[in-house]
C-alpha cells in the first residue's frame, strides 16, 4: 500500500491511516517517519506502538493455547481460567 503523505493534511493522514489494515501498517509506519511534520512521525509511534501492544497480545494468547494443548494431552478435558491469577 503506498500513500503519498507529502501531500497531505496531517488530519487527511490521520483519517486514512484507519481504514488500512494492520498487516500493511509496517510500510506506512516507514513513509510516515520519513516525512518531517512532528504530527505525522506522531502518528506514525503510536501505530507502532499498537503494533507492540497487538504483538504482545498475540504472543500471550499463543502461550494460553499452548498450555491448554499440554493440559489436554494429559487428559484434561474441560479447561477454564487458564489466563486468571
Amino acid at each position: 500500500m503506498f500513500i503519498k503523505v507529502g501531500k497531505m493534511s496531517i488530519p487527511e493522514i490521520r483519517e486514512k491511516v484507519k481504514n488500512i489494515s494492520q498487516e500493511a501498517w509496517p510500510e506506512i509506519i516507514e513513509a510516515l517517519q520519513l516525512d518531517t511534520r512532528k504530527g505525522v512521525q506522531n502518528i506514525a509511534l503510536r501505530m507502532e506502538n499498537k503494533l507492540v501492544v497487538v504483538e504482545k497480545e498475540r504472543f500471550r494468547l499463543k502461550q494460553l493455547q499452548e498450555k491448554e494443548a499440554g493440559l489436554r494431552k494429559k487428559g484434561y478435558k474441560l479447561i477454564g481460567g487458564v489466563d486468571s491469577v
